[in-house]
């Protein structure tokens, strides 16, 4: 059994990678999928129950803060699904207490900040 030196093996190597990990194999690869799998991955929402996307948008809109869209969102879920319409309740209250919860403490610093400054002057 003979020796390969380590020289022999990365220039091997290097060959493997330059000759099947080019930008066009990789193009290459990408539209094997899609021609192999058809739009079954570019949208996946596209096949959900119109309830799940309510609710996928209702968890956006809440974790963004904009909670007038949410409820407009929760309205929609409620005519399609009650257990829906439930996760849906309990991810506006979710938003709703910690917007709630920062109002809380923003007025309770600046309470003390402007209580602070009038003792100081």
């Amino acid at each position: 059994m003979g020796f390969i030196s380590s020289d022999r093996i990365a220039e091997v190597a290097r060959d493997k990678v330059l000759r099947e990990h080019s930008y066009d194999r990789r193009v290459e690869t990408i539209l094997e999928l899609v021609r192999q799998d058809g739009r079954k991955f570019l949208a996946p929402a596209r096949s959900w129950p119109e309830e799940r996307v309510h609710l996928a948008y209702l968890d956006y809109f809440a974790g963004n803060g904009a909670l007038d869209c949410a409820s407009d969102e929760l309205r929609a879920i409620v005519r399609l699904s009650l257990g829906d319409a439930t996760r849906g309740a309990a991810m506006l209250a979710r938003a709703w207490a910690r917007r709630s919860w920062a109002w809380m403490t923003s007025t309770i610093r600046s309470v003390g900040r402007s209580r602070n400054s009038g003792a100081s002057g």
